[in-house]
């Protein structure tokens, strides 16, 4: 690869600060893909919960335009190395093979011909987890040839700091009351949403009881909300909690 390919992977990468939506930001993906060397793309969010549930922002396969959100069978994420990994905090995963994963996706969906379509291909997963929300912003890129994974996977570490921190950028401010809130706000009112009570939100973010109270009346001021139920209701109707 020579001074010019890596003037124009640069060109992109610093192009990425001005993108503020996430058409924008697929869009100018796509665009790329010779230059980065991959076939498909795939955004997506993975929360692990008392399930772990798999959801589609974007993607320009095909086969997995109809595929909008997944919860991940109990048996697949028992065997399942990959999402594991990404759950652990590995951020740049390299997966051979991954019919058996869009098989779970596609569910009855899925033929012969599909898994077999699937099983020479590599994908490079760009990730990042948050910890607190239990949240997994993840960018997966499909290579059918050997010539595009390599390419792909020689700059695939370098990728990962732009493209991850530009997408988890736009996935958290993507609505504009999101910004009002804090990361911790954030972190709160999500767990509020699964009906964690102060302790219990106290316990989980290593925080006492009285910051979390003091984190959901700010989080009740900035969305004019009269109690925590009410402020998650806002919360989801404006698009910032899933």
């Amino acid at each position: 690869m020579n001074k010019s390919y890596y003037k124009a992977v640069l060109d992109l990468v610093t192009s990425l600060v001005n993108v503020k939506t996430i058409n924008a930001f697929s869009e100018m993906i796509v665009n790329s893909k010779e230059l980065l060397g991959f076939d498909n793309v795939l955004f997506s969010e993975i929360t692990y919960h008392k399930t772990c549930n798999y959801k589609i922002i974007f993607t320009d396969d095909e086969l997995l335009l109809n595929v909008r959100e997944k919860v991940i069978s109990p048996e697949f994420f028992a065997k399942d190395d990959i999402l594991k990994r990404i759950k652990d905090g590995e951020e740049v995963l390299k997966i051979n093979n991954p019919s058996d994963f869009i098989d779970e996706l596609l569910g009855e969906k899925s033929t012969d011909d599909i898994r077999n379509y699937f099983k020479n291909a590599t994908c490079h997963a760009l990730s990042k987890m948050n910890k607190e929300t239990l949240t997994a912003n993840l960018i997966t890129f499909l290579n059918m040839t050997q010539n595009g994974s390599d390419k792909f996977g020689a700059m695939a570490g370098y990728l990962h700091t732009h493209l991850i921190y530009a997408y988890g950028r736009i996935m958290s401010v993507g609505d504009q009351n999101r910004s009002n809130l804090s990361e911790r706000e954030l972190s709160v009112i999500t767990w509020l949403k699964y009906g964690k009570t102060s302790w219990e939100v106290a316990k989980i973010l290593d925080i006492t009881e009285n910051t979390v109270n003091f984190h959901i009346k700010n989080i009740k001021r900035k969305l004019n909300a009269t109690n925590r139920q009410h402020a998650v209701a806002i919360a989801i109707a404006q698009g910032i909690l899933g």
